[in-house]
């Protein structure tokens, strides 16, 4: 038999992520860990994804998510932000945004008063482990 041939169509990544970000911030969790999940591989398959994240505001997002309550949600936010940082090819604006949104979301829960319980501190820690390596190659902005 003749095999047949599928054209694949291109899809405006910029669109595709933003449907996607728009669903990380369901009030339902499993679509929370779905969303997350589907950025990460979002992340791996196309590079412009990346800045289109970026733009969507999704770093942002992602990074709120990893201080939440659901360990699951929290594992495919940081497998998110991991492959952004080593998808970023160490674009400087990239990683400024990357770290930004670390910044504004993981700090304020470091230091909290919750932020002495354990296993907090030591998510918190192991992610930013993971993180922080690739980020040390930002300079400095000037204040």
């Amino acid at each position: 038999g003749e095999e047949e041939k599928h054209e694949v169509q291109e899809f405006p990544m910029e669109r595709v992520v933003s449907c996607v970000v728009e669903h990380i911030t369901s009030p339902t969790l499993s679509t929370q860990r779905w969303s997350a999940a589907t950025v990460r591989n979002l992340l791996i398959l196309s590079p412009a994804s990346l800045r289109a994240l970026t733009e969507t505001g999704g770093l942002m997002i992602l990074a709120s998510l990893v201080c939440g309550q659901d360990d699951d949600t929290k594992a495919h936010a940081a497998s998110a932000l991991q492959t952004a940082v080593t998808n970023s090819e160490y674009d400087q604006d990239l990683l400024g945004a990357i770290a930004h949104s670390l910044d504004y979301s993981l700090v304020p829960q470091l230091l909290s008063p919750a932020a002495a319980t354990e296993h907090i501190c030591a998510t918190s820690s192991s992610f930013l482990g993971t993180l922080l390596l690739p980020l040390t190659c930002i300079s400095p902005s000037p204040l």
